[in-house]
């Protein structure tokens, strides 16, 4: 129900730029404001096997010192994401059974790396590629992309997942066409920077939140509790520019989407 201003367009993708203090401005791939100028830390594009809300271009603000991990099937999406232009810092995880034949053997003749697993396994794919992510050092942040969609219980499973990781402090989002969404815990607060209009969904994923706020919004929380299934906070919208989250006990994921 929600449309976003983004018009598909050609772009002609041009070569990995090197990692310094002039990263993209796009709300969605910000670096840190915490982070040193000169100190050069590495993302994980984190592809899963969903449904294809892919955001565009996303290939042209690529780094030298960026990964992209996929999921088994998540190597479809790799030529409409713009990032098979170095193999070398592709890697695809899992058992192999849904991605092409031909694509694999192609990737792994240009550099990329393969890691097969059984099909018969304790962890999902998606496990296996947050696994490789998290190994990734010094790691900033991991930007997933198809991880909804698709097959119902695999994409709450992926979400319930991704919020384990979160809750350990690893800073991860999930991107679509027009909307991202976070993690947000007491060490990881949230600043969204959008539009008036903008909507901002909260979904608590524990069994009870404690002293939720959040501010820039037409319906403002200040020290709130949620619980676990309450609706109360979803389809809020911006009344400023800057919209901010914050909790004092439990996980939210936190979803924004970019108004027409």
């Amino acid at each position: 129900m929600y449309q976003t201003g983004l018009q598909k367009r050609t772009v002609e993708v041009p070569a990995l730029k090197k990692a310094h203090k002039h990263r993209p401005q796009s709300p969605y791939m910000r670096r840190s404001r915490n982070m040193p100028p000169d100190f050069v830390m590495n993302r994980v594009f984190l592809i899963a096997n969903g449904e294809p809300d892919l955001p565009l271009d996303w290939g042209q603000h690529q780094y030298e010192s960026d990964r992209i991990i996929c999921a088994d099937g998540g190597s479809k999406y790799l030529d409409q994401l713009g990032f098979r232009k170095n193999a070398k810092s592709i890697t695809i995880v899992g058992d192999l059974d849904s991605s092409a034949d031909n694509l694999i053997v192609e990737l792994e003749s240009q550099g990329a790396t393969i890691k097969r697993f059984p099909r018969e396994k304790d962890a999902s794919d998606l496990e296996l590629a947050i696994s490789e992510a998290l190994a990734v050092t010094p790691l900033e942040e991991i930007i997933c992309i198809a991880m909804l969609g698709g097959r119902p219980d695999h994409a709450l499973a992926n979400v319930t997942l991704l919020s384990r990781f979160a809750e350990r402090n690893v800073k991860i989002k999930l991107i679509g066409a027009n909307w991202q969404a976070q993690f947000v815990t007491r060490d990881q607060p949230l600043r969204f920077e959008g539009k008036t209009n903008d909507v901002l969904s909260i979904v608590p994923l524990s069994a009870v939140i404690e002293n939720v706020s959040a501010r820039g919004l037409k319906w403002p929380l200040k020290n709130a509790r949620l619980e676990w299934g309450n609706s109360l906070t979803i389809s809020n919208e911006f009344e400023s520019d800057v919209v901010e989250v914050e909790v004092e006990k439990g996980t939210l994921l936190v979803f924004h989407f970019v108004s027409g």
